[in-house]
């Protein structure tokens, strides 16, 4: 890019720099010109003959290719100016930032510039509160499954906004546990003031379980009761969290409350949830987008945030076989197959676990699709590792693409952008962290 001024310079003083014909001189404020005393020609603007144009790499920001760009006499001519100065472009010094920085370490996008146009052309990016919600743990609850001292509760939890059924997650379920470990994460966008959150903790039953055990009291009660507390899954205890206990942050233990009677012969007992919740300043409107153009984005707010891009962890796939030999003796040397849309995930070098042991298997070459004859369109994809598997891989056996983990310590200048390997979306929303 060039800037220009007109007019002609006032010869002064005369430089030291010289070259043949031409002496570099300064006007009686300091402005630099070149005068000719061949022709006794003066000019702001570097002559032909001593411009050198260069393209300023990438990586060092040194010249080091030749340029494109007119020679400033033709440029005067052209643009109607009598001083040019080339600058760096405001798109090149972006880049140049972004590689310093580290940034684009992970961009896959060809065009060197094509992230910036497209940020450029995106509405103004605004930040929203969200909340952070941690379901830690619970302990002392009480045992109602059907067979006592045979079986233990199955607990989980759900957690809502109260008023607003849309805003609800459930953790997983703990089989056979009164003491449940969760641990469970989840980033709630919706909470606002005056509202609340609503725990609460139930044991899973399956249809089955339910069934049999229904079955097994038929007719023990004429009024049905049995049949009442036997049907679906049973109410553990409640937790309810005002606006300023959850802004007010922080990991606490509470007392369940509607935790329900003891057994016959049993002492009451309190009943206790540990939940995590903590307000976070986020970015929702950059799930979906692309996860360099998000990045590039959040860099510009000017909050000195360090943004880091993290790949989404692989959730896992089954081990698969179209080969008949292979579904019935499984794989013992050093590949087995895979559906080939989940092997879109990986590429050479990747890292994958196997199976419960969670073996670990480096990815050496990945083989051409092949139909499936058991599943109509489906296709099955060899993965070739480096290692040998030591051992049978059969078919149905989990296996999953190894992804980097970040450190789970608070940092207030930090923002992380999860994004999906295979569309390079951003997955969840980046908040600070």
């Amino acid at each position: 890019r060039f800037c220009g001024a007109t007019g002609y310079p006032s010869r002064a003083s005369v430089s030291s720099v010289t070259s043949e014909d031409w002496v570099r001189e300064s006007t009686d404020d300091g402005k630099l010109f070149y005068f000719n005393r061949a022709t006794g020609a003066s000019q702001w603007h570097i002559p032909n003959e001593l411009y050198k144009a260069r393209c300023l790499d990438m990586d060092t920001g040194q010249a080091e290719a030749r340029d494109s760009t007119k020679m400033p006499g033709s440029a005067r001519a052209m643009l109607g100016v009598d001083c040019m100065t080339e600058v760096v472009s405001e798109e090149l010094e972006e880049a140049m930032a972004r590689k310093k920085s580290g940034m684009d370490v992970l961009l896959r996008n060809p065009e060197p510039f094509a992230a910036v146009e497209r940020v450029e052309e995106e509405d103004p990016l605004v930040s929203e509160r969200i909340l952070r919600v941690r379901i830690v743990q619970a302990r002392d609850l009480r045992d109602t499954d059907f067979m006592p001292g045979m079986d233990r509760s199955d607990p989980y939890v759900k957690c809502e906004i109260l008023g607003k059924p849309e805003l609800t997650f459930k953790t997983k379920v703990v089989p056979d546990s009164l003491n449940p470990v969760w641990n469970h994460e989840e980033l709630v966008v919706g909470f606002e003031e005056g509202d609340a959150l609503l725990f609460t903790v139930w044991d899973y039953d399956e249809p089955a379980q339910d069934s049999s055990a229904n079955d097994a009291f038929a007719g023990g009660s004429d009024d049905g009761g049995a049949q009442l507390w036997l049907d679906g899954d049973e109410l553990l205890g409640k937790l309810m969290l005002a606006d300023d206990e959850v802004i007010r942050n922080g990991k606490g233990e509470y007392q369940l409350e509607d935790t329900g009677e003891p057994e016959e012969g049993e002492e009451p007992k309190d009943a206790f949830l540990t939940v995590e919740t903590q307000a976070l300043l986020a970015w929702p409107s950059l799930v979906g987008t692309q996860a360099e153009d998000a990045a590039i984005r959040l860099k510009r707010l000017g909050m000195g945030l360090t943004v880091q891009l993290w790949e989404m962890p692989d959730e896992g796939s089954r081990v698969m076989a179209c080969d008949p030999m292979y579904a019935k003796e499984g794989y013992r040397n050093n590949f087995f197959g895979v559906d080939a849309e989940a092997a879109e995930k990986v590429e050479e070098g990747t890292v994958v676990s196997v199976g419960i042991a969670a073996r670990k298997l480096t990815i050496s070459q990945i083989g051409p699709a092949m139909k499936d004859p058991k599943r109509p369109g489906g296709q099955v994809k060899y993965l070739f590792f480096v290692e040998n598997m030591m051992g049978v891989i059969t078919p149905g056996m989990p296996w999953k693409k190894v992804t980097a983990e970040p450190d789970a310590s608070y940092r207030d200048d930090r923002v992380r952008v999860w994004y999906d390997y295979t569309t390079g979306l951003v997955a969840k929303v980046p908040h600070i962290g």
